[in-house]
């Protein structure tokens, strides 16, 4: 007992040493490699967002002094100045044939500039004298028509439809005469503000965007997150501002007196210093899961393999017969043990394996007899109709049986195949159909509905002749009206159902209890027990009463493509 105690006493030593030291290392390893992150992302992910800016505001400046150079180009222009003058000076006599000099002047220029949405020239009264725009939104403000260059952010209709307005951030110059020097009017050249947001909006997603403000935080161009002329509550001046929301970068553009903003989701930011530090603790979870595990190394004893053994009987017993893989090799005896016990286990599957084997060969053989007991009676039934029609000289009556009774047997016995299509497995169907209304004539309609996708699909053989004929017998027969049997064939999620129906009689529950009991009716049992040997149990067959008088039969199962090449003869 003594000894006992000391073992137990250095085991729990053992496991508290070693966790505890390797427990202390790894947080001493984790808060200074997460210390040394921080210090990294941050410097990191600080340089890069304000590259990100640098090259916004870089590619902002070449728009602006684009539309500078082009805004001087055509101030200048001979044409230009010319009927700006006329204008000034005889609006009476200033034409459309101008206004179209003008134009034509402007896109010589500007040749189609794709981040150009348009050029207005307007009168010193502010009245416009031509414009690029297709269509042309109100004249220029007072505000901005003076005699100083400036930018300014306003709506236009698009291009598209006068309907749909957009944002562009224009330019306002006077325009003066080259001659006098006096003010002939003003020049307007606009940019959409989707060129601008198109310059940074691939580089946003949900956790990064990108927003440019003016002094006060309102937004005058954004990736589409937020909407233009709404104020960016996060907006501040300084170049770099950490919140547990968000951390923002700010970048200043003197020319506009406007600030690009890029804003990074907390998450976002700190995401790889978080993947650092789950890592950390995951290893310090492996670490002080191998020192557990070492610690109880040293106090395996033998009784570990004995409950391996206990286990695995238990598994046994719950169905699941495999063999144990890990024999322990430590130990002779054991290991003859557990050899002596993996062989019982698979004598004990072979023989399992042999009986279930043993069985499903008796049912296939049992069901290869049904389906060859099928269809004799039925031929020979219908060779006495062959003969008493040859005998009245119905000629195309026996025409019509014979070639039903062709197609029948043809496609029936599809070339020993157990598995059909079910457009076949419907041909069968109404070519039995059509002789059975030849020998009852007059006495029965049918109709079958089946569409044309569900036609390629596969399903066992003889599924429905039997339960039509029992139709046909046992219910439509007895009638002294007209009878109607109706197939239908529908789609019903991964599975098929294949419904019969008919007006007949229908029947009493003493004979469904016959029909499901007796092993003399092949024709619906048997369908049921092949259904389910083939696709498995939660297939098969229902028959009940319909409500409106006759029987009611419905088949399901699966639904599955033909395969014309696979093993037509085998069973799951």
């Amino acid at each position: 007992m003594s000894s006992k105690k000391k073992s137990r006493s250095i085991r729990s030593k053992i496991f508290l040493s070693m966790t505890l030291t390797a427990t202390g290392l790894m947080l001493l390893l984790t808060l200074a490699t997460s210390f040394v992150s921080l210090n990294y992302f941050v410097n990191s992910t600080s340089k890069s967002s304000l590259a990100q800016l640098d090259y916004i505001s870089g590619q902002l400046d070449y728009y602006m002094n684009s539309v500078s150079n082009f805004s001087l180009a055509l101030m200048t222009d001979d044409t230009i100045q010319t009927n700006m003058n006329a204008f000034k000076h005889d609006r009476t006599h200033f034409s459309a044939t101008n206004t179209r000099q003008m134009k034509d002047s402007i896109i010589h220029t500007i040749q189609s500039t794709p981040f150009i949405h348009s050029v207005t020239f307007y009168a010193d009264d502010h009245t416009r004298v031509a414009t690029t725009e297709y269509f042309p939104s109100e004249e220029i403000s007072a505000q901005n028509a003076n005699e100083e260059s400036h930018w300014f952010l306003q709506t236009k209709n698009s291009r598209n439809s006068k309907k749909i307005t957009i944002h562009t951030l224009s330019l306002a110059q006077p325009v003066y005469s080259i001659a006098t020097g006096e003010l002939l009017g003003y020049i307007e050249i606009a940019i959409p503000e989707s060129t601008i947001s198109g310059i940074y909006s691939d580089n946003t997603d949900n956790n990064r965007h990108i927003y440019i403000t003016d002094q006060l935080g309102v937004i005058k161009s954004t990736d589409g997150s937020r909407e233009i002329d709404t104020k960016y509550p996060a907006f501040t001046t300084r170049t770099r501002n950490i919140s547990l929301q968000e951390i923002t970068f700010t970048k200043y553009l003197p020319e506009l007196d406007w600030y690009i903003t890029n804003s990074i989701s907390a998450t976002t930011f700190f995401g790889p210093l978080f993947g650092i530090l789950l890592l950390s603790i995951l290893a310090t979870i492996i670490c002080v899961a191998i020192c557990f595990t070492l610690s109880r190394k040293l106090s395996t004893t033998i009784t570990s393999p004995l409950y391996s053994l206990i286990d695995h009987t238990q598994k046994i017993k719950e169905g699941d017969w495999s063999t144990i893989r890990d024999i322990p090799q430590n130990d002779r005896d054991i290991a003859l043990l557990f050899t002596e016990f993996n062989a019982m286990i698979q004598a004990q599957e072979q023989l399992k394996n042999n009986l279930l084997e043993t069985t499903k060969t008796k049912n296939q053989i049992s069901l290869d007899l049904i389906q060859q007991q099928v269809n004799p009676h039925f031929l020979y039934n219908t060779l006495d109709n062959i003969c008493a029609l040859a005998e009245i000289d119905e000629k195309q009556t026996l025409i019509d049986i014979v070639m039903n009774l062709s197609t029948f047997y043809r496609v029936g016995l599809s070339s020993g195949k157990f598995r059909v299509t079910i457009g076949d497995e419907l041909e069968i169907t109404e070519a039995y159909l059509h002789i059975m209304q030849i020998r009852y004539f007059h006495q029965f309609d049918y109709i079958i509905t089946c569409p044309e996708e569900l036609k390629k699909c596969s399903c066992i053989k003889l599924l429905l002749q039997p339960i039509v004929e029992n139709s046909i017998y046992h219910g439509i027969k007895e009638m002294e009206t007209k009878g109607l049997l109706e197939i239908s064939v529908k789609a019903e999620a991964e599975n098929i159902q294949i419904i019969i129906q008919d007006n007949g009689i229908g029947f009493s529950n003493e004979t469904l209890t016959k029909i499901w009991e007796s092993d003399n009716h092949f024709g619906v049992k048997n369908i049921h027990q092949r259904i389910q040997l083939y696709y498995g149990e939660s297939y098969g067959l229902v028959m009940k009463n319909r409500p409106t008088g006759g029987c009611i039969t419905t088949i399901t199962i699966p639904r599955k493509e033909s395969e014309p090449h696979a093993d037509n003869t085998s069973y799951r």
